[in-house]
Order: structure tokens, then C-alpha cells, then sequence
């Protein structure tokens, strides 16, 4: 029995992406460090449009909760990453980061409008299969975005963090499923 459990053991310390989530084919680490701080994985969700798969979003807290406004409100390091499962066009992207933004914070859209429109001047014209985009939010800094691995900027603000963030878990997101996979639902 002891062999046994030695053996598990060794195993599983030779092979950590064994305890990698995993959906739609895209794995993803249990846990991503930033700056220092540890973020776990919270869960995962599958974006679709109509019969289409788009990406498979992956939400990273400090804290976790299965509570979606509590995230949003977390002024703590999270992450959210999305792996694109398909080529999407830029002005679709935008396109749909501005139809989240309006119903995740309408009646403060036009304190946000400025950064919104540097957030959306980020992204490429097109954003390829496997691809990753990650935006990483970090107090006192801002919201971080990456396309591919590269920083592409930083936007400021906890209340431009709490817009973007209630696109995916807030009241009305762009997709209630996507939005219980990402909470661990």
C-alpha cells in the first residue's frame, strides 16, 4: 500500500497539468500568479453565438466566489481570460464589448466613454483561433490586456473594471451560461 501511495504521489508532482481544467479541448491552469498574488481558477463557460463556438472564458479571483457582483466588487488582483475557439473579426469583437458595456453599466456610460474607447482602439482587426485575450485587473493600476501573450495596455479605474467585469457576470450578461461556468456553476 505504501508503494502504492509513493507512487501517486510522485505521479502526480511530475505531472501538475494533470489538475488543469478543461473545456471544449481548451485546458487551462487551476492557477495563474500575477504580480505575486495567486489567483485560482474559479470556473469555466463556453461563449456561443448561435450554433457557434467563439471562446472558452476562464475566471481567475484572489478571493473565490460563486457570487458574480461580489466578484465584479472584489478591488483585488483577478483575471479573466478568453481562448478563442475561431477567427473573429475585430469590429464583431467590438461590436459586442459595446453591446456588453451598455448593459452592464448604461447609466454610467458616459463617465466611461473615453476609456471604453481606448479599451476597443486595443484589439486587432481580427483575433485568431487559439489565441488568448486576458484581461488582469490589479488595484491601483487598472485593467490589463493582453492579445496573444503581448500587453497591448492598461486602462484605469475600479469603476471601468466593474463595467467590463459586469459584462460577463453581471445582472444581464451576455450570456447566463457563460456567466455560471465562469462562477463554477
Amino acid at each position: 500500500m505504501r508503494r502504492f501511495l509513493a507512487l501517486a504521489l510522485a505521479l502526480s508532482l511530475l505531472a501538475p497539468s494533470a489538475f488543469a481544467a478543461e473545456l471544449a479541448g481548451v485546458r487551462v491552469p487551476d492557477t495563474v500568479t500575477v504580480e505575486g498574488h495567486t489567483l485560482r481558477l474559479q470556473g469555466l463557460g463556453l461563449r456561443k453565438k448561435f450554433f457557434f463556438k467563439v471562446y472558452v472564458g476562464a475566471l481567475y479571483l484572489t478571493t473565490p466566489t460563486s457570487d458574480g457582483a461580489a466578484a465584479i466588487r472584489a478591488d483585488e488582483p483577478k483575471r479573466i481570460s478568453m481562448y478563442f475557439l475561431r477567427d473573429v473579426g475585430g469590429d464583431k469583437l467590438r461590436d459586442a464589448f459595446e453591446e456588453g458595456f451598455f448593459k452592464a453599466a448604461q447609466e454610467r456610460l458616459d463617465a466611461l466613454r473615453a476609456r471604453i474607447d481606448r479599451f476597443l482602439a486595443l484589439f486587432p482587426d481580427e483575433v485568431e483561433d487559439g489565441q488568448v485575450v486576458t484581461l488582469t485587473y490589479l488595484p491601483g493600476q487598472g485593467t490589463e490586456v493582453a492579445i496573444a501573450g503581448q500587453v497591448k495596455g492598461v486602462i484605469e479605474g475600479k469603476d471601468f473594471m466593474e463595467a467590463l467585469w459586469g459584462i460577463w457576470l453581471g445582472e444581464v450578461p451576455a450570456d447566463s451560461r457563460l456567466k455560471k461556468g465562469m462562477l463554477g456553476g
